[in-house]
């Protein structure tokens, strides 16, 4: 670049250009799990659910649990966002959530029922990641949503203990 007025102009141009490329680099270059609530864009999504979407002869005690793409508000996860419902009753249970691996946990209170539809729904748009960005929804409610039906009454069940068992649910 020139010593004089035009290689002042030079620098400063490029000086913005590479402002300007940083700035843009820094937004598009993000896995969506940004805290710095600056560039992230991303919504996060649901990459894993267990029992798997219309998984049939899940056990009684199977835990139900949704895994995302990226942090996850943990304070954005709770029974009013995260339901289990059979029909229009509402299962009891207890939410929870691991940040280690982006999972939310619905453990029933008690065994759900035999051959029953159970239906998981997450309320997409009151669960963020740590720059406020909604869940994306598989649903026209607007929420993520999945189904799945238990084993028929008298088939072997690993029986109701909470977490770990019998749950790896539907895969087949």
């Amino acid at each position: 670049m020139g010593n004089g007025k035009s290689g002042k102009i030079l620098r400063a141009i490029f000086a913005a250009f590479a402002l300007a490329l940083g700035m843009l680099l820094a937004g598009c270059g993000s896995s969506g799990g940004s805290t710095s609530g600056g560039g992230d864009t991303t919504k996060p999504s649901v990459v894993l659910i267990n029992p798997v979407n219309n998984a049939t002869g899940v056990p009684v005690a199977t835990v139900l649990a949704a895994s995302f793409s990226e942090d996850i508000k943990v304070s954005t996860i709770s029974d009013v966002t995260f339901i289990v419902s059979a029909g229009s009753d509402q299962v009891a249970g207890k939410v929870g959530f691991s940040t280690g691996s982006n999972a939310a946990t619905f453990t029933p209170a008690a065994p759900l029922k035999y051959d029953t539809v159970y239906t998981v729904t997450i309320k997409a748009a009151s669960v963020t990641d740590m720059s406020n960005n909604a869940l994306n929804a598989n649903s026209p409610t607007g929420d993520y949503v999945w189904s799945t039906t238990t084993r028929r009454s008298g088939s072997v069940d690993a029986g109701f203990g909470g977490a770990g068992t019998g749950g790896t649910g539907g895969g087949g």
